[in-house]
């Protein structure tokens, strides 16, 4: 049943945060340049921190996630709830 429910499954939100520098945000999507992403949206605050929502295809959120969370300003990157 559950891997009924996960075939179903096409799309994938990830949430990132990350502390707000210059070029931070080139770096993300410079790291996602092979995956297929359908949504990026991003938001600074005055703490010096950002948070990236992005949107991509659920067999590439494993991938994309290992590729974030290699970056140094990524502080997490967990899943968006449904």
């Amino acid at each position: 049943m559950l891997a009924d429910a996960e075939e179903s499954r096409t799309d994938a939100t990830l949430v990132v945060t990350l502390t707000n520098t210059p070029g931070a945000l080139r770096r993300v999507t410079a790291s996602l340049g092979t995956i297929p992403v359908s949504e990026l949206t991003y938001a600074a605050s005055l703490a010096s921190r950002g948070t990236a929502r992005i949107t991509l295809p659920w067999k590439s959120a494993d991938r994309a996630r290992n590729k974030l969370n290699r970056l140094v300003e990524v502080l997490a990157v967990t899943d968006a709830a449904p």
